[in-house]
C-alpha cells in the first residue's frame, strides 16, 4: 500500500500544490517564500507521475504474467480432469497441483464458432462477461485506465459453510504480434478496494485467457487459473469446486454462438 499512493491522497496534495501556485501567483502575502514556484511545479509532476508510475509498473507486470502462462504451460504434470464433448468437438479441463500448498492450477481450453474481433470485444468487457457467471455476487469497475486496463472488484458468493470470496485485480489486455488477443489478471492491493467484513480477500496469481483465431469464424480459447482462495477451505474442497469451470466456459461457448451475427 505504501508504493501505491491512494488517489485521493494525490488529489489533496495536488490541490494544496495548486493553492500554493495560485496564490503565489497572485501575490497573496501568506504564500509568499513558502513554495518557490519552480518547485511547486516538480512537487505537483512528482505526484502525477508517481501515480501514472504504478500503473505502468502493473502494466509491465501484466506482461510478464504472460511470460509466466506460457513457462507454466509448458511444465510437465497437467492431468486432464474434466471433458465436455458437443458436436464437432469437446471442451476440456486440465489441473497441476502446486507442490508446497497442494492447490491446483487450472487450464481450459474449448473451440468457439464466431469470428475473432467481436468475441475479443466481449472478453475484455469485464460487466457482460460477469453477467454469465452465476456464482459472481458483485463485478465493479473500480478505476478505467482507458489503454485497456483496469481495476476491478469481484465478490463470489459463498454458502452457509464458505464465506463470500473478493478480489482486488489489476486487468490488461493486450493483442500479440500473431494476432492472438490476451488477456491478464492478477491481485493488487487498491485504495478503493480494501477487505471487507465478513469476506475474505482471496489472492489471484495469474488469471490469463487467451484467444486465439482458426480462421474467419472460429477461436480457440484457452484460459489459466491460478491462486488462494485464503481462509479455512479444505484444499480438496477447493480443488474439487474448480473442476466446475469448465462448465462455465462452455456457457460462455453456447452464447457467443447464439448472439454472434457469422
Amino acid at each position: 500500500m505504501e508504493h501505491f499512493k491512494s488517489r485521493t491522497t494525490v488529489i489533496k496534495r495536488l490541490g494544496m500544490l495548486k493553492a500554493h501556485l495560485t496564490a503565489a501567483r497572485t501575490g497573496d502575502d501568506i504564500y509568499k517564500n513558502v513554495l518557490p514556484k519552480d518547485l511547486i511545479n516538480e512537487e505537483l509532476k512528482a505526484s502525477i507521475s508517481h501515480f501514472e508510475q504504478k500503473h505502468q509498473d502493473n502494466i509491465l507486470k501484466a506482461k510478464h504474467k504472460f511470460l509466466d502462462y506460457q513457462q507454466m504451460i509448458m511444465k510437465p504434470g497437467w492431468k486432464l480432469e474434466k471433458e465436455i464433448k458437443y458436436k464437432g468437438g469437446s471442451g476440456k479441463l486440465w489441473s497441476n497441483s502446486d507442490k508446497k500448498s497442494g492447490l491446483n492450477a487450472i487450464l481450459r481450453e474449448i473451440e468457439i464458432n464466431v469470428p475473432h474481433i467481436p468475441a475479443c470485444d466481449f472478453f475484455k468487457d469485464e460487466i457482460r462477461f460477469s453477467k454469465l457467471n452465476e456464482n459472481l455476487k458483485e463485478t465493479k469497475i473500480v478505476e478505467d485506465l482507458k489503454n485497456e486496463s483496469s481495476y476491478i472488484y469481484h465478490c463470489f458468493k459463498g454458502n452457509i459453510v464458505v464465506s463470500d470470496r473478493d478480489f482486488s485485480l489489476f486487468k490488461h489486455c493486450f493483442t500479440l504480434p500473431d494476432g492472438r488477443f490476451a488477456i491478464v489478471s492478477f491481485s493488487v492491493n487498491h485504495p478503493k478496494m480494501p477487505e471487507r467484513r465478513k469476506k475474505v480477500r482471496a489472492h489471484a496469481d495469474l488469471s490469463v485467457y487467451l484467444i486465439t483465431p482458426m480462421g474467419d469464424d472460429k477461436i480457440l480459447v484457452q484460459t489459466i487459473q491460478n491462486g488462494d482462495p485464503k481462509g479455512s477451505i479444505p484444499t480438496a474442497l477447493v480443488n474439487n469446486r474448480a473442476t466446475k469451470q469448465l462448465d462455465a466456459l462452455v456457457q460462455i461457448k453456447k452464447h457467443l454462438e447464439k448472439t454472434i451475427r457469422r
